[in-house]
This record gives structure tokens, C-alpha cells and sequence, in this order.
């Protein structure tokens, strides 16, 4: 994974810890990322896929305007940005000490399926998995005693795959729409919403 420092724009501190909650400049839209303050490449990034790869929509949510908001809870990040007919906002912000919470909604405007998801590549192997399902995957680190845990919230789901020898891909989704869910007309919009969880904790709370 490419260090993404050069082209940082915001950075969200994790406390507690030297690790940081960041945003960065790509080519179309801006990428976001887990990455500790001395190291070159991100534990976590986002993936976004080349324009003629998405056909049926982006790998993780599109954002190209990003704005901090202070919050009586704390600081948060917020971003919108436009893929085809469908808008994106995203707010991240630590809830608690070492805990990001990142709430994504999906305004479309196409009565066509579309795929939507948050799409991460993870520096972690399989040999670093302590456990996972459907909803949460805790991931040991180099960190004696330290372990990163993905949640997926309720109405959310959590898949995992291989990204070759040295990552894993992880991918937050909505849930998928009941048999009696009707897609709306061409002229109608729909607000598809998934949140999630990234947060550093001590291994003690899982024995």
C-alpha cells in the first residue's frame, strides 16, 4: 500500500495511541486510512477501483469534499462527494479512546441495483486473526497485547477475503434488502446507510 502522507488533508488522532485517522488527495476523490505516525505504509487504507473497473458502483464511498466539524462529542470528519447518480456522506469520529466510529450514507437516485460497500486492504495476514464472522474480526498487531477490531453495527454486514501473501481485504456492506423490497422509479431517490467500528484495544478484554 502506497504511503498516502504527502497528500494528507485532515487527520483525526486516536488516543491513546500514535496512531491517526487520516484523509488524502487521489487522483478523483480523496482516500482515507489507519496509519501510525512512524511508519511509511498504512495499517489500513481504503480501495478504490480504476473508472472502467466500476461498473456497478465504487469499491468504497466517494468522497471529494472534506470538512472538520467540532462536535460537543468531539472532532469529526465529514465528507460528501458524487459517483454517477448516487451521492456519498461519511462521518468519522472516535467515540471513544481508540475507537472510530465511520457512519456512511448512500443517496441514489437510479432505480438500478447498485453495489456499495466501505473496502479496505488491511496490513494483517491470516495468521493474525483471532477471530471472525459476519459482524467483527479482531486482528492481532506487532504490539504485544494489542488487538485492531473491525465491527460491523447492526443493519451492517462484514466479509473477508485474502489480498495476497501479505493483506487482507475487508469489506463493510449495508444489509441486503428484503425479498419484498421494491427498488423505486427512475425518478425517485433511496437513502442506503452501513456504519462501522475501528478500534485498538487490549487483547486481555478477549481471553
Amino acid at each position: 500500500m502506497p504511503n498516502a502522507n504527502s497528500n494528507e488533508l485532515a487527520r483525526l488522532p486516536m488516543a491513546g495511541s500514535d496512531f491517526s485517522w487520516t484523509f488524502f488527495a487521489t487522483d478523483d476523490r480523496l482516500g482515507h486510512s489507519l496509519q501510525r505516525s512512524n511508519l511509511e505504509s498504512p495499517l489500513i487504507q481504503s480501495v478504490d477501483l480504476k473508472p472502467e473497473l466500476e461498473e456497478n458502483g465504487p469499491a468504497s464511498p466517494v468522497f471529494q469534499h472534506l470538512h472538520e466539524e467540532h462536535l460537543p462529542q468531539g472532532l469529526a470528519l465529514m465528507g460528501v462527494g458524487q459517483w454517477g447518480k448516487i451521492h456519498f456522506s461519511g462521518v468519522f469520529m472516535e467515540t471513544s479512546p481508540g475507537r472510530i466510529h465511520c457512519d456512511i450514507a448512500a443517496r441514489v437516485r437510479t432505480a438500478e441495483p447498485v453495489a456499495l460497500a466501505s473496502t479496505y486492504t488491511v496490513a494483517r495476514t491470516s495468521s493474525d486473526i483471532v477471530s471472525a464472522d459476519g459482524s467483527e474480526i479482531l486482528l492481532n498487531l506487532n504490539e504485544p497485547g494489542q488487538i485492531l477490531r473491525i465491527v460491523a453495527d447492526k443493519g451492517s454486514q462484514l466479509v473477508m477475503a485474502q489480498a495476497g501473501r501479505s493483506a487482507l481485504r475487508i469489506q463493510i456492506l449495508p444489509r441486503v434488502p428484503e425479498p419484498r423490497e421494491t427498488y423505486p422509479s427512475a425518478t425517485s431517490s433511496r437513502t442506503i446507510p452501513w456504519s462501522y467500528t475501528i478500534e485498538l484495544v487490549n487483547s486481555a478484554k478477549f481471553v
